[in-house]
């Protein structure tokens, strides 16, 4: 059987004394992924990035499956993968990494025609830097995320008029600031799943009541959803605009004030594909990479 690397940070692996409370994400979408690559072959084995024991070569290929801590240290994991891809397939490439993992691609994407979330960008979160964008957006809620984040990381929801976060709570360079929507916490967010641009699977995730983060480490939950044509398009129009090679991506999208789908993220680096909504999501993938190999 041909192994294939699937990357994730040491805290998520069974028998963690630290292990991260969302762990069970890991467990899983691992165990969905090696059973679809088991019947194609492929033997998929966990390995810690950030480990001098790794060696690529050992492996007919690395995807990047729950590399969560990338964020805190970006240039080391760059350096990594450039690494692995000079000795084997990187799935994502690099250079789709490098573009995906600072928010600024969001940018470019609204550029080539992707309805974005109105986003301001500056190099600090001061309040003296941020705080016009109440009146930029003609809003009274704003939301400031480092441009190099996951999982809400110093993430701040913030009302006009309020005492400013401290400098501990906010992004600590770079970031961006959006006009807060109220679909977050009265509907929620839609996430749409591709293998190799091919459309897997759909979810609806929730926030638990009184927030506005939909992730599970914050009380979040997920519910099946059956996607329509419109939503469908929406995303398969963002997945497009994208160049390269693409095993896998997740597209995160939330109604604007008038109704209006827009796109929060596009997630190409290290998502979670959702595999208790996806029945077939561990085939459908292992074809995907069967594909690309």
């Amino acid at each position: 059987m041909k192994p294939i690397a699937f990357l994730t940070s040491p805290d998520l692996l069974p028998g963690c004394s630290d292990r991260r409370e969302d762990a069970w994400e890991f467990d899983v979408q691992f165990a969905a992924l090696e059973k679809g690559c088991g019947e194609l072959g492929l033997q998929l084995q966990p390995a810690v990035w950030r480990t001098p024991e790794f060696d690529a070569s050992d492996y007919s290929a690395v995807f990047i499956g729950t590399a969560w801590d990338y964020a805190e240290a970006p240039e080391e994991f760059l350096a990594t993968l450039d690494a692995i891809g000079r000795v084997c397939p990187l799935l994502n490439p690099l250079e789709t990494v490098r573009w995906n993992m600072d928010k600024v691609y969001l940018r470019d994407l609204e550029e080539r025609g992707v309805p974005v979330v109105p986003t301001l960008w500056f190099d600090d979160a001061a309040h003296e830097i941020v705080a016009g964008a109440f009146d930029h957006f003609r809003c009274d809620k704003i939301v400031i995320k480092p441009s190099v984040g996951a999982n809400a990381w110093r993430q701040v929801k913030v009302a006009r008029g309020e005492a400013w976060p401290a400098a501990g709570e906010l992004p600590p360079g770079p970031c961006l600031v959006q006009p807060f929507l109220e679909a977050a916490m009265e509907e929620g967010e839609l996430s749409l799943i591709f293998f190799d641009r091919k459309f897997s699977h759909s979810v609806f995730k929730v926030a638990a009541p009184g927030d506005y983060r939909i992730q599970s480490s914050y009380g979040g939950v997920e519910e099946t959803y059956e996607v329509k044509g419109g939503e469908l398009a929406f995303a398969q129009a963002a997945v497009d605009a994208v160049e390269g090679p693409l095993l896998y991506g997740r597209v995160d999208m939330m109604r604007g004030p008038a109704g209006e789908w827009l796109l929060m993220e596009l997630e190409l680096i290290e998502p979670f594909l959702y595999p208790n909504q996806g029945p077939n999501m561990g085939r459908s993938f292992a074809e995907a990479l069967n594909r690309m190999l």
